[in-house]
């Protein structure tokens, strides 16, 4: 495995400590209880309900309640789809393939969706927290999305620099 390291290429070697970093972040959020996830979301979701409804304050105290719900479970949503986007983005370019459907874009697809998995058993153990499978598609989506970003990125670096497909 150690010879296997050192002849990946110091950018794709880059882009494997990057996918690793967002793991890292991923599992740190998922370690949070109940109280703590439920803060670090409502601070985001406050800022976009200002944006989006600045009326809020004049709504009914049932109508503010349900238009935050709202905006928490979409904002929460999001939140999921996209960390797990970037991490497709980065396991993607840590493969360095530019094709859609190669072997290395199932492998990287399946790896996200694998720790996607591993983070909603993992959550089943947090106080206040549960496991969902919505939030594992909802995940492997956005790993799914990141993938493909990687593969447009890196076709179009490749075009750019006139290299072949080939790594």
């Amino acid at each position: 495995m150690a010879g296997y390291f050192r002849n990946i290429s110091v950018m794709r070697k880059i882009f494997i400590l990057l996918a690793l970093a967002v793991m890292v972040i991923i599992f740190c959020f998922s370690s949070e209880n109940s109280s703590q996830s439920s803060l670090t979301s409502r601070g985001i979701t406050k800022y976009l309900v200002s944006i989006f409804v600045p009326d809020l304050e004049w709504h009914t105290w049932a109508e503010q309640k349900e238009i935050m719900n709202t905006a928490t479970h979409i904002v929460r949503k999001c939140a999921h789809f996209s960390i797990y986007a970037l991490l497709g983005f980065f396991t993607g370019l840590s493969m360095g393939k530019g094709k859609f459907l190669s072997l290395n874009s199932v492998i990287s697809l399946d790896l996200c969706f694998l720790y996607a998995c591993s983070d909603e058993m993992h959550q089943l153990f947090i106080s206040g927290r549960s496991g969902e499978f919505t939030d594992i598609i909802i995940d492997t989506c956005g790993s799914c999305t990141g993938i493909i970003i990687s593969v447009l990125i890196y076709r179009l670096f490749c075009r750019i620099f006139k290299k072949e497909l080939s790594q």
